[in-house]
């Protein structure tokens, strides 16, 4: 194994400032794009680290002298009273892409699992961030490889690359510069890599950011709401002035990259916050409210439209044929973040007294007659679906136009809301399921929920050919380390996942060859570095007996 700590060995030297490690003597003078080197000693080992906070510091070369395939770990650290996350973006020499990882506790020391490669004749290359948002600080504390045994190189090589799908939600904020660089900076961090399609979303329900005919453009008339979202609607009408659609746009850039694109609806999005926000506000909603959700005892639910009702299918489908014209790959229904579906509406009510009799007024949401009277109304729609693709025939990039659902946490969500993946996946409906943890986003138990769900999902799919994607996260934990999504893609897939997807997909995870499930199985089973490693000190100052944030 190969442990660096000193980063005194970093080229080219003369960007290195080895004049203050500790705190005591004077303050170093400064070097313009230059790296200082600080000493520090954790509960594991001890050495210099590098840090810089001038983002024109230079890129730095650290040799690593392995031969053959090894498991490398970077190691950072964000310790410090007033400073904010650390982070650092390494590559291997020749390499196209950068990796940024980050440290973000005051007192944390992270050893990231970053990747399994063959480091013959390779050293590592260091930069300052340029991924991240805000006012950074770049450090490198350790390298750690691993050498990776013969029979697990071998099992690496021959494994077949699982698919991977990113989300974006395709807001066209407020202030961004009309244009097509607006839809193609989305796209090309991906074109590469093994992320080879993705969701993209077109708004929710029928508040869309194109030029629509059967819907409504997001934004219009808005003039009060949350900053940063007000101002899309011109962004996008001002796109469209320049003859530029930004959907087509969106489509087109994602297979001149040679990404398919499928197009996503958050399909009960039809207000947002009502009377709160103007942004998001339908104008089919507005003047249809006999459309409405409604509650078993009467109340109605003033924000979701059932689709038990034929004109709002027909309405959300209208967007869906706009979509798949423009030439996208498939469309896709976010069913995660918008709900119910469908509640007891007199359509619902009518079908359940010719299947049961009776009224199912009297019945709670967890009766299994009622739910198979929403399961045989949102199956109708799921097949109407399924014709419109198929009527388009093959796209540019599949011979079939996907379907794909993202879902809920587990099954038994679903089944409360009228989808029943398993038969539609039997049926040959679907053709991706892409589980989100609606509902547990926030629960420390997060990924052993989420991987119990992936286990409900796979058995329910058994036997189809629908790709189980469960997302890797939520927008809720954006700041999960490399650690946490190993371990968590590792339990996906060996819970039965085909494949990973990740809503509001981070850049940081496209190389981290999430694509294989040998290697997070190789990782977790045999090669990440320690968890428990506290910093002892920085600079000669003691940060457990004599912590120096005492008093501060």
């Amino acid at each position: 194994m190969t442990l660096i700590t000193d980063f005194s060995i970093a080229r080219p030297a003369g960007r290195l400032i080895a004049a203050d490690p500790t705190t005591f003597g004077p303050i170093s003078r400064p070097k313009r794009g230059a790296w200082r080197l600080i000493d520090y000693e954790t509960e594991l080992f001890s050495g210099r680290f590098l840090q810089a906070s001038d983002p024109e510091a230079a890129v730095l070369t650290v040799p690593l002298d392995c031969r053959g395939w090894h498991a490398v770990s970077i190691g950072i650290a964000a310790t410090g009273v007033k400073q904010g996350p650390a982070s650092i973006e390494v590559r291997l020499e020749g390499d196209e892409h950068w990796q940024h990882l980050r440290a973000a506790g005051w007192s944390d020391y992270v050893e990231e699992p970053w990747i399994i490669a063959d480091l013959t004749g390779q050293s590592l290359q260091v930069r300052f961030p340029r991924q991240g948002r805000g006012p950074a600080l770049a450090r490198l504390c350790s390298v750690r490889a691993v050498p990776v045994s013969d029979d697990h190189v071998r099992e690496l090589e021959a494994e077949r690359p699982r698919p991977l799908m990113f989300t974006h939600d395709g807001n066209m904020f407020g202030g961004a510069e009309p244009g097509t660089e607006v839809v193609e900076r989305v796209f090309r961090p991906f074109a590469g890599s093994p992320w080879t399609f993705g969701c993209y979303g077109v708004g929710g329900a029928d508040c869309v950011h194109y030029d629509t005919k059967v819907g409504t453009i997001i934004g219009q008339d808005a003039w009060d709401g949350e900053d940063g979202y007000l101002g899309s609607y011109d962004v996008v009408t001002r796109m469209i002035a320049m003859g530029i659609d930004p959907m087509q746009a969106a489509i087109d850039s994602a297979h001149r990259m040679e990404l398919a694109l499928i197009a996503y609806l958050r399909v009960q999005l039809w207000t947002c916050e009502p009377p709160l926000d103007h942004q998001f506000r339908s104008r089919f909603y507005a003047a249809h409210p006999e459309y409405c959700c409604v509650e078993a005892d009467g109340a109605v639910d003033a924000s979701k439209l059932s689709v038990a009702f034929p004109e709002v299918r027909r309405q959300l489908n209208g967007i869906m044929r706009e979509c798949l014209e423009r030439g996208a790959d498939g469309v896709c229904l976010c069913f995660a973040r918008g709900f119910p579906l469908v509640r007891y509406e007199q359509p619902v009510l009518d079908r359940y007294r010719e299947r049961f009799a009776g009224d199912a007024r009297e019945l709670d949401d967890r009766d299994e007659r009622l739910r198979s009277v929403w399961a045989e109304i949102t199956t109708e729609w799921i097949r109407e679906i399924r014709a419109l693709l198929d009527e388009f025939g093959p796209s540019a990039r599949y011979e079939r136009r996907k379907l794909a659902l993202i879902a809920g946490p587990d099954v038994e969500w679903c089944l409360g809301y009228g989808i029943d993946v398993g038969a539609w996946g039997r049926a040959g409906l679907v053709d991706i399921v892409a589980p989100y943890p609606r509902g547990i986003e926030r629960r420390e138990d997060l990924t052993e929920l989420m991987i119990d769900g992936v286990g409900q999902y796979a058995r329910a799919l058994e036997g189809t050919a629908v790709e189980l994607l469960p997302s890797l996260g939520s927008f809720a934990d954006g700041a999960m380390t490399v650690r946490e999504v190993r371990v968590r893609a590792d339990g996906c897939y060996r819970r039965g996942a085909t494949g990973l997807s990740r809503w509001d997909t981070m850049h940081w995870l496209i190389h981290l060859q999430l694509e294989s499930a040998v290697a997070q199985r190789l990782w977790v089973d045999h090669y990440l570095p320690p968890a428990a490693n506290a910093v002892v000190s920085t600079a000669g100052l003691n940060r457990i007996r004599f912590n120096p944030r005492i008093g501060v």
